[in-house]
C-alpha cells in the first residue's frame, strides 16, 4: 500500500505479497474511514484494517471483497462477487444486512465488482459480467 500527499510525494509504505498479517494478495479496493484504513483483500477473503500511518489494527473474514465504500453514518458496504452479495457492516465488522443476488439455479449470477451508495441509501453496482451497472433502492 502507498499513501501519497496532496503533491504526489510519498509518504509511506506498506505491506507485501502473501497471506498473513499486513500481507495482501490482490488488494481490490481501498477506502478510508475517519482515522481507519480499510482494504479489500480480496484473494485472502478479507477486509484487513490499518490506522492512518499503516499499522495493522485487525481483520475481518466475511467473503471475498471486491468493492468497499463507506457511508457519511459508518457503515461499510462491501461487494463480493464470488458469493453474489452485497454485505452492509457496522465499525465492529458486524454484517448488519445482506442483499442477496439470485441463487444460481434461478437465473444469471449477480457479479457486484464494485460499489457506490448514494445519500438515499441507493446501492449502484458495476458488474464485470455481463458489463453493466444496476441501482437497487432499499425498501
Amino acid at each position: 500500500m502507498l499513501k501519497f500527499n496532496k503533491y504526489g510525494n510519498l509518504l509511506l509504505a506498506w505491506g507485501m505479497k502473501g497471506d498473513g498479517p499486513e500481507q495482501f494478495d490482490l488488494p481490490h479496493s481501498i477506502a478510508i474511514d475517519d482515522d481507519l484504513v480499510y482494504v479489500a483483500d480480496r484473494e485472502n477473503a478479507r477486509i484487513q484494517i490499518f490506522d492512518l500511518n499503516g499499522r495493522y489494527l485487525r481483520e475481518w473474514k466475511l467473503g471475498h471483497p471486491y468493492g468497499l465504500f463507506i457511508t457519511p453514518d459508518h457503515f461499510i458496504y462491501m461487494s463480493d462477487a464470488i458469493a453474489g452479495r452485497i454485505l452492509k457492516i457496522n465499525r465492529e465488522g458486524k454484517v448488519v444486512g445482506v442483499l442477496d443476488g439470485p441463487p444460481p439455479d434461478k437465473g444469471r449470477h449477480f457479479d457486484p465488482h464494485l460499489i457506490a451508495v448514494d445519500k438515499d441509501n441507493s446501492i449502484f453496482t458495476a458488474e464485470v459480467m455481463p458489463w453493466h451497472a444496476q441501482k437497487f433502492k432499499p425498501k
